[in-house]
Parts: C-alpha cells; sequence; structure tokens
C-alpha cells in the first residue's frame, strides 16, 4: 500500500476554490471568536485564526493548515508560519486536534517540533482505549468508549509520526488492526461503534485505519533470500477485508452528486474527505467505475458559496 497523490490538472478551478476561502480579513494574527451572526450555530471553542491576511476556520486551524500544505503551499510562508506559532501554544486535549496537529507537524517538517511530535505520539498511545469489544480513540484521554471516526484521526496522526521517524508502539497497531479486521460488517463496511448501520464515513474511516496499520507494520517484515526472493511478500491478513471494502465502497459511490446522492451519503463532505483518503492510501482513481476524484471535485467547486465557505 502507498500514498498516491493525484495532480491538480482534472478541474483548474481546484485551486482557485481552494484559496477563496482564505481571502483577506485582516492582518491582525490573533484568535478571535468566531463573528456573529454565524457563532450560535458553531461550537463554543470554533475560533477564526487570522494571519497575514488570510483566515482559516477551525477548533484548532490545523485542518485548514494540512489542506494548504498538502495543495503545495511552502512550510516557510508567512502563513503557515504564523499557524505552526498558533499550533505550538494547544496542549494535547482532543483526539482529532492531536491527530491533525501532528499531520501538520510532520508535513511542515520543522526541525523543532520533532519534540512535539514526540509528545504527541506518546498522548495518542496512553490515550488509546482498548476492551474486549472495542478499541481505539474517543474524543478525549478520558478513557470513553472509542469510535472510528476519533479513531482514523489517530492513526492518520501516528502514521505521519511513523514517517518522519518517530517510534510508535507496534503492539497498539496489531490491537486496533484485529479489531478492525473483527469488526467489519457482513456486508463489507463498518459502523461507528460497531452497532447501527454501515456508512460511507465509516466505511472509508475502517478501510483507512486497516490500511494503515497494516502498511505501517509491514515495514521490514519481508526477508530477502539469497536467490534475490522476498518471503512473505504480498502476504497480507487485509487482502480480503480490504477487498470487500471496496467493493462496499464501490457499490455505493454515486456516479453523480444529485440530492440522493447526497442524502445518501449523509454526513456529504466528511464522506467525499473519506473517499479521497481511501483512494489515495490504495491507488484506486475508481470506486465502481466512477472517476471519485472528478465527481468529488466537480460537487465541491459547485457548492463552493459566493463569500468562498462551504456548508450544510
Amino acid at each position: 500500500h502507498h500514498w498516491v497523490e493525484w495532480p491538480l490538472d482534472t478541474l483548474t478551478a481546484d485551486v482557485a476554490a481552494l484559496r477563496k476561502p482564505l481571502e483577506a480579513l485582516g492582518e491582525t494574527g490573533q484568535v478571535r471568536p468566531f463573528p456573529e451572526p454565524l457563532a450560535h450555530a458553531l461550537p463554543s471553542d470554533t475560533l477564526v485564526l487570522e494571519t497575514s491576511g488570510l483566515i482559516y476556520i477551525d477548533s484548532s486551524g490545523a485542518d485548514a493548515m494540512l489542506a494548504l500544505l498538502q495543495s503545495g503551499i511552502s512550510p516557510q510562508d508567512e502563513m503557515i508560519q504564523r499557524g505552526l506559532k498558533y499550533l505550538r501554544g494547544l496542549p494535547p486535549e482532543q483526539t482529532y486536534t492531536v491527530g491533525l496537529q501532528t499531520m501538520v507537524f510532520c508535513l511542515a517538517g520543522q526541525p523543532e517540533d520533532a519534540p512535539r511530535i514526540k509528545a504527541n505520539v506518546a498522548w495518542l498511545e496512553r490515550s488509546m482505549v482498548k476492551n474486549p469489544n472495542l478499541a481505539g480513540w474517543s474524543y478525549t484521554a478520558d478513557g470513553g468508549l472509542p469510535d472510528n471516526s476519533n479513531t482514523q484521526y489517530a492513526l492518520l496522526g501516528l502514521h505521519e509520526a511513523l514517517v518522519a521517524g518517530q517510534q510508535v508502539s507496534p503492539d497498539k497497531l496489531r490491537a486496533i488492526r484485529q479489531f478492525f479486521l473483527q469488526s467489519q460488517q457482513r456486508d463489507g463496511g463498518w459502523t461507528y461503534r460497531g452497532g447501527g448501520f454501515t456508512t460511507m464515513t465509516m466505511t472509508t474511516a475502517g478501510l483507512c485505519n486497516l490500511l494503515i496499520c497494516g502498511m505501517d507494520l509491514q515495514t521490514g517484515k519481508a526477508i530477502l533470500q539469497a536467490d534475490g526472493s522476498a518471503l512473505n511478500c504480498g502476504l497480507y491478513d487485509e487482502i480480503r477485508p480490504v477487498r470487500q471494502a471496496l467493493d462496499w465502497i464501490g457499490t455505493n459511490f454515486p456516479g453523480r452528486m444529485n440530492r440522493e446522492a447526497t442524502r445518501r451519503l449523509h454526513h456529504v463532505f466528511y464522506a467525499l474527505y473519506g473517499v479521497e483518503r481511501a483512494g489515495r492510501l490504495t491507488g484506486q482513481r475508481f470506486f465502481g467505475g466512477h472517476d471519485w476524484y472528478r465527481v468529488g471535485s466537480k460537487y465541491l467547486v459547485e457548492q463552493q458559496r459566493q463569500d468562498g465557505s462551504w456548508g450544510y
């Protein structure tokens, strides 16, 4: 398994669409509460981070920084540097934020953040929950019930930390992999926490969690023989479950993003993000015969509001 980067040549509007919601609102470099009249519709800890004439909105700002770094913005860009300064002041408290923060630190590649990456890995390893029926991460480190959504962000952070040279407990990865092998539904998908119905968001999360654990655990598994062949190469426990998950996604991913398609995807933006991750991790450009990148990009560009934002 490997990451696959798709060039932004399918829809030329992509880059402009990404930049548009980051238009200047000032150069204060300050964090302030989200302005009225939208504040009532957002969590109380949602912040607007204004940096270098650009603005991004999140309870941490890490997801916006991650998008910018992956789109090619230099880590040395003043906006990214201001954002890193802000993220460095956030203590590890929320799983989503810690996972995203870790990914940003790893992708930005600033030497001074190596201790923060190591500390985040330690926090994630400590906060992982494992009991006879569930394994993974909850919203915080308080030992609450884990769910597959928080777990995927924890694993994404751990994966980037491993790629960046940090040590990650193989025992933790094995426990998570075993849980996802056992919790896959008969239809090939996954649910939020083992019960309920299969969804696109949780199936892409389950698939990616399984792939990440398997990929990180396979490092060094193949043993080179004297004749140049590799013992254990291609022997992966995940092959059949991955195929079943890909079949489910292919059956349920729409070829056109009409009203019925968005209803079935339920949380449409989250679902499309999951499809993108699954496509990159598996190297698949097509799900069910549909070009997921073109379908998703076309929908996102069409749904962007006049002020540059997206929302339900």
